[in-house]
């Protein structure tokens, strides 16, 4: 349920550098700055409760599955499967619908989820917990792919 006073907290960080590098791959770059803000928290992918993952076309999600290592390439099809992905699932992705759902917003839309899924109050009426993800205590935003991005893990507690 909602509570004003829910603070949410920024406990990582971590930013690509914007251009290519030569060395990696071009999707890479935004994987590595989600990988660099978990680290940064002091935190695993098995400490993150849910993501809301940049998804400006549908294959997005598979993509960001693998680069994060839940699977390897070209099996996230299937590790999606059975409601893994889902609110109830073992890790909740955009919960509020994505990009695909609410049009091209560059992102803005998985911040706001982001934020109240830590604040408790994902709600689609006025405190319904419709979209709330049980028991959520980081949350990872990624946005951005291809030669940019940055992730952020948002937290109800301060490290």
């Amino acid at each position: 349920m909602f509570n004003a006073n829910n603070e949410v907290a920024i406990v990582g960080v971590g930013p690509s550098r914007f251009g290519r590098k030569q060395d990696r791959a071009i999707g890479a770059l935004a994987v590595d700055a989600s990988l660099a803000a978990i680290a940064d928290a002091g935190l695993t992918v098995a400490d993150i409760d849910g993501a809301m993952l940049y998804d400006g076309f549908a294959p997005d999600i598979y993509w960001w599955l693998e680069g994060l290592g839940f699977c390897d390439r070209g099996e996230a099809f299937e590790w999606i499967q059975d409601g893994r992905i889902a609110i109830d699932g073992e890790f909740p992705i955009n919960t509020f619908g994505g990009q695909v759902s609410e049009g091209r917003l560059h992102g803005i839309g998985h911040w706001v989820e982001g934020v109240r899924q830590i604040q408790g109050c994902a709600d689609d009426q006025p405190g319904d917990g419709a979209r709330q993800i049980p028991d959520v205590e980081n949350i990872l935003v990624a946005t951005g792919m291809l030669r940019h991005g940055v992730g952020v893990i948002l937290s109800t507690e301060p490290r």
